[in-house]
């Protein structure tokens, strides 16, 4: 727990005054915290110009909350100031932090990290952000099936339903998406007798694009397209929606791989 009394004195944990109630959820994946219980610190004070150094070291109380899930923490810590009023200190932070290209990231952490960072899209590698999107899908209820990073045929994703196979091809770019791209998603998926197909990117269509895919509608073979914002508002339902039991082995975030991956260091 050294590392906790550390940062939260350090300038890299932010450190604010109020209730610290408010961080009862964990910051990061909005789960519940776990309360770890009061530990104690020593302090020593600097004294002022001109005195005499105290070796007399204070003890503090501190009240630390951990993030079981995905490794966010949060301490409190009172301290009576010179009017004589009780104050709270409170300071939180990660004991990992994310990187967004690291493909070994459990597929949840991904998630939940775009949702808290959109911004970091482009980071992803491109084969994590196949990975999202299958997750996506998956919790609407299709059956996704990621293919290999290379030599796909053109899909990256196939979901299977029982309203027929659904292709999907997803582009991490800030390049916006041109007719050529759709009409090649338009031959892919009829060469793998795909009835439908989908088009996700993080930035968007040109209108000739959209127009293509309106072209295969009326000819029977419907394509959807996510631009980066519609992305961002699945992912959002997605995570929103996802049941959650802290008391179920089976979930995600109780996994070994997440666990690993999150373990304190």
């Amino acid at each position: 727990m050294s590392y906790l009394y550390e940062a939260l004195n350090s300038v890299n944990a932010k450190a604010v005054t109020g209730w610290v109630e408010r961080f009862s959820t964990c910051l990061f994946c909005s789960r519940p915290m776990r309360n770890l219980g009061e530990l104690t610190r020593k302090m020593r004070y600097s004294a002022a110009p001109g005195t005499p150094s105290s070796q007399d070291a204070d003890e503090e109380e501190v009240t630390v909350w951990r993030c079981p899930y995905c490794g966010w923490w949060a301490a409190k810590s009172p301290y009576l100031n010179t009017g004589g009023h009780i104050m709270m200190e409170v300071g939180y932070g990660a004991l990992r932090t994310f990187d967004p290209v690291d493909l070994a990231a459990p597929i949840e952490a991904s998630r939940a990290h775009l949702m808290l960072r959109p911004e970091d899209a482009l980071k992803l590698h491109p084969k994590r952000l196949e990975d999202i999107v299958g997750s996506i899908f998956g919790d609407f209820g299709y059956r996704p099936r990621v293919t290999a990073y290379r030599a796909d045929g053109g899909i990256d994703v196939y979901l299977d339903s029982d309203q027929g196979l659904v292709g999907i091809q997803v582009k991490r770019t800030k390049n916006p998406i041109e007719i050529e791209q759709v009409n090649s998603l338009t031959g892919a998926l009829l060469v793998n007798d795909c009835t439908s197909g989908v088009f996700v990117t993080t930035s968007r269509f040109r209108r000739g694009a959209m127009h293509v895919a309106g072209k295969a509608l009326v000819r029977g073979l419907p394509i959807e397209l996510y631009d980066g914002r519609r992305l961002l508002e699945v992912l959002e339902v997605a995570q929103l929606a996802a049941p959650f039991d802290p008391g179920n082995p089976g979930n995600p975030w109780m996994s070994r791989e997440f666990k690993e991956y999150y373990k304190e260091r």
